[in-house]
């Protein structure tokens, strides 16, 4: 059986974001050195959403925001 779900509130969003950005910085997610990467976690985000296909510029954006 699948339930069914209202629409999150603004509200919700806006706390699960803030929660996210709170993690993703105790971590150190953002850092340059994240993982040894080299790279910031927000470029090897959009390079993995690039993908080896590559990627329009509007289909990116659209996904991202």
């Amino acid at each position: 059986m699948v339930a069914q779900s209202r629409p999150a509130s603004s509200e919700a969003i806006r706390q699960v974001r803030s929660f996210n950005r709170l993690v993703t910085e105790r971590i150190g997610a953002l850092e340059e050195g994240y993982l040894a990467r080299g790279r910031p976690l927000g470029a090897s985000r959009l390079l993995w959403e690039i993908g080896d296909e590559g990627a329009d510029v509007r289909e990116l954006r659209a996904r991202l925001g």
